[in-house]
């Protein structure tokens, strides 16, 4: 990020902070800098951010203070002043793959030697951090996944983020025919994540959301929050989305996308929109069957119940519906049968 964007950046976050939020907010929980590049921030950015953000914001002496990472923008001069100056408590580290082609295949500039590197300096500076693992990578197999799996429980990282790779219609891997046969399939990317999830569990994790593992006492409460319908968050940025709580409602929204067009507006907004009560009630819905919370069978369509219980896709406890495992594989589409 160039210097002089980043002044403009530091302005607009502070325009947008005074136009939407008040002074009497409750003590701030959590703290994500994320979606992009944050680490490429200087430490003097960073303080003049926290200064913006404490104008209008207390930070609760238990905050959570997550920022992500790249691994080559990382030193241990710049981790030790993440957290001794700036404040910042769990990072958040893209590592996706530790082996070269998989990594060559993603594009990733760093290399296994520096992801090493990286993670041994972050465990000796951070007890919380997590992981982001990439699966259905070109190329991948159970044999090199095996490999990414070994290293990942070798390390032991409190928190662990397991993604699987999606690629637009037009990406060239998915138009051209020499390209598509390395595409893992559909089965073979299932079979990797059961694994996945049948291997930290052995390991202490718990799997308590679709694609996110923990180790006892390391769930992500930023995370946790943004899951929460009957919570709110606010989204400053390009491109960042929000959903804040007005008395009654609920609204929606999604800031501008472009840099330049972002810095220029009053508020940051694209679009937004208030939701009704039946988005509210669709939203609480899928946010449930995604984070292990309860769904009662009072309300869902009780006729697919047992052909789903009978594939396993999900397990009753009393009155209350969980999706397994392999029921996530399929969460769209099986709430969809679910609605009443």
């Amino acid at each position: 990020m160039a210097k002089g964007f980043n002044e403009i950046w530091l302005r607009a976050m502070e325009l947008h902070l005074l136009n939407l939020v008040q002074t009497d907010q409750h003590p701030l929980k959590t703290l994500y800098l994320g979606g992009g590049t944050p680490s490429l921030l200087e430490i003097s950015d960073l303080k003049n951010l926290l200064k913006i953000l404490k104008t209008r914001f207390e930070f609760s002496r238990d905050l959570e203070f997550t920022m992500e990472t790249n691994p080559e923008n990382l030193n241990l001069e710049y981790l030790r002043a993440l957290k001794n100056e700036i404040g910042v408590n769990r990072l958040s580290l893209g590592v996706q793959s530790f082996l070269p082609n998989q990594l060559k295949r993603l594009e990733r500039l760093a290399t296994a030697k520096k992801l090493e590197q990286v993670i041994f300096e972050i465990q000796s500076e951070f007890k919380n951090f997590s992981l982001d693992w990439m699966i259905g990578i070109p190329d991948q197999t159970l044999e090199s996944f095996e490999e990414d799996l070994k290293k990942f429980i070798e390390i032991s990282p409190p928190h662990l983020s397991t993604y699987i790779l999606t690629l637009p219609a037009d990406h060239k891997m998915k138009t051209n025919l020499t390209m598509q046969k390395l595409l893992v399939s559909d089965e073979g990317v299932q079979n990797i994540y059961l694994k996945i999830c049948d291997a930290l569990r052995a390991s202490g994790y718990e799997h308590y959301e679709i694609s996110n593992f923990s180790k006892p006492g390391f769930r992500s409460k930023h995370n946790s929050n943004y899951w929460n319908s009957s919570s709110d968050y606010l989204a400053l940025g390009p491109g960042a989305h929000g959903y804040l709580k007005n008395e009654s409602e609920r609204i929606r929204y999604e800031n501008i996308r472009d840099p330049l067009v972002w810095s220029s507006s009053d508020f940051g907004f694209e679009n937004s929109e208030i939701l009704t009560a039946e988005q509210q009630k669709l939203e609480n819905f899928y946010l449930r069957l995604r984070t292990r919370q309860p769904v009662f069978v009072s309300e869902v369509n009780e006729s697919v119940i047992s052909p789903m219980l009978q594939e396993k896709w999900i397990k009753l406890e009393g009155n209350e519906m969980f999706l397994t495992e392999s029921g996530w594989l399929l969460m769209e589409s099986i709430a969809e049968k679910l609605l009443p």
